[in-house]
């Protein structure tokens, strides 16, 4: 009965670790000037990235799809890389995804809204 109780003690205490996924820049509102390369920068906790070519089953690792204005924009294998937005409010969205292609669920996503003037 002892070995249960601690069992299932052990079990409670452990953390789900879940992966979280932000923007570092652009902020939330920042102007940006259209037509010149913006840096993109992302901060992707407790998830690896990969190359989407590598494809590992069941492994806490993949890639980001970021996407501009709901349409896909770039692949991402790395925390950084840049896009060129014309004039106008834009959103920009990253979602994170396992190397087979499927969405992280629930859904990992970080979004952020900016003015290209």
């Amino acid at each position: 009965m002892l070995t249960v109780l601690l069992t299932l003690l052990a079990c409670a205490a452990e953390e789900t670790v879940v992966p979280a996924l932000s923007f570092v820049t652009p902020r939330e509102g920042d102007v940006v000037t259209a037509g010149d390369a913006v840096p993109i920068s992302l901060l992707v906790e407790d998830f690896g990235l990969e190359s989407p070519a590598k494809h590992n089953e069941g492994t806490p690792e993949g890639y980001v799809l970021l996407r501009v204005d709901g349409v896909d924009a770039e692949t991402m294998a790395d925390t950084q890389t840049e896009v060129v937005l014309a004039a106008g409010v834009h959103t920009l969205e990253a979602e994170l995804f396992y190397l087979d292609g499927d969405p992280l669920e629930p859904a990992v996503v970080a979004r952020v809204g900016v003015l290209a003037e």
